[in-house]
């Protein structure tokens, strides 16, 4: 026995030793993971804000998008009203003139107003 009691307290200092060593490894790597989950926990609430602006940004760019569409809708409506509106107004004169030539009252008149016109050039 007294031939093994010199190795068994190098066995025994050497088991402690090691389990010393391995509590310490598993500390430190326990803190590291922990570390490396706070800096990704950090990480991904970074991207998450982002993500949340550029929703953001993406709805306010369709809201300018539509609202731009709709004044443009509404300005070819009225300009479409306008050449509605002209054009009616444009038959509507041609056609009173049209009737008013085809009248034998107006035609005698215009044809007297051009004599004394061309009666009054000419003198």
């Amino acid at each position: 026995m007294e031939n093994i009691l010199p190795y068994a307290v190098s066995v025994v200092t050497a088991l402690i030793s090691g389990i010393c060593a391995f509590i310490a490894a598993k500390k430190q790597s326990d803190m590291a993971l922990e570390a490396v989950k706070e800096a990704n926990r950090h990480d991904m609430d970074k991207l998450l804000r982002q993500h949340e602006v550029d929703i953001e940004n993406l709805k306010e760019k369709h809201r300018l998008e539509v609202e731009r569409m709709e004044i443009e809708h509404q300005h070819r409506m009225e300009l479409d009203t306008a050449a509605a509106q002209n054009k009616a107004t444009g038959e509507i004169v041609a056609s009173l003139f049209s009737s008013a030539m085809t009248s034998p009252y107006m035609t005698a008149m215009m044809e007297e107003r051009m004599k004394k016109e061309v009666e009054g050039g000419i003198s």
